[in-house]
């Protein structure tokens, strides 16, 4: 395989898209924030987005939204006491908030209400409660859902790949395949509230490597040109409190 890489303006491109994803990813969350338990009840509603967006062939982009709309937002109610309704209203409401940004047809609004919060005997809530509960989540958020996911960041990896090894398209679709494979299993990991978006995209790409067996070359070109854009964006902004932990996103 061909691994040589030259183009500098395509370096350039991945460069400041890294650079501008960084800025606007979603805050940490303090486990002690988290209003629900972690080792139980989360699990189980992660699992159930992941399940809905799989069954209604919604993209990875709109899973990580919806789940980090709902995460943000539960880190905001200060331990509020949840019942599992509840929380089955404000994640269906914060799928539908992803569904709105991320998918062409975005109007489900009715069919979360009526197939998935109510069943056919019971009603639950009615459309006007998801309705409500979505600008609840908008309000408390202060309208900031378009936050830098850990897709955003594999995509710069993978075009980064991919301008390595461009006639190769089978490996490309194989990386691309298990990568989002391993997305999602992050997702079910308890402690990924406490991750930066940005790291967990990159310990996918490096379980990545593993799994598909790739020359390890490749992967440490791909940290040697983000890493180098992140200190350089650094020393431009010596007077700004917002540095990047470079240590702990690029160490193995």
């Amino acid at each position: 395989m061909d691994i040589m890489f030259y183009d500098y303006n395509l370096i350039n491109e991945f460069k400041k898209d890294f650079i501008n994803y960084k800025q606007n990813e979603p805050n940490i969350i303090e486990p002690i924030n988290y209003p629900i338990s972690l080792s139980n009840i989360r699990p189980q509603i992660i699992n159930w987005l992941i399940f809905l967006c799989e069954n209604l062939n919604f993209s990875i982009q709109t899973l990580y939204r919806s789940v980090i709309i709902f995460e943000q937002y539960l880190s905001k109610l200060n331990n509020f006491t949840l019942t599992q309704e509840k929380l089955n209203l404000i994640a269906i409401a914060s799928l539908s908030l992803g569904t709105k940004i991320e998918e062409i047809n975005c109007n489900y609004t009715s069919f979360f209400t009526e197939k998935i919060l109510n069943s056919p005997q019971y009603e639950i809530y009615k459309k006007t409660d998801l309705t409500k509960m979505e600008f609840e989540i908008l309000k408390t958020l202060k309208f900031k859902t378009l936050y830098t996911t850990a897709v955003d960041f594999s995509n710069v990896y993978l075009k980064i790949f991919s301008s390595y090894c461009h006639e190769n398209q089978f490996l490309i679709q194989n990386f691309q395949k298990v990568n989002e494979m391993l997305l999602k299993k992050y997702l079910l990991n308890d402690m990924i509230i406490t991750m930066q978006q940005s790291q967990i995209a990159y310990f996918c790409l490096v379980e990545c490597f593993n799994i598909l067996g790739i020359n390890i070359y490749i992967l440490r070109n791909i940290e040697n040109i983000l890493h180098n854009s992140i200190i350089k964006n650094n020393n431009q902004k010596e007077d700004n409190n917002n540095k990047y932990n470079i240590k702990a996103l690029f160490s193995l």
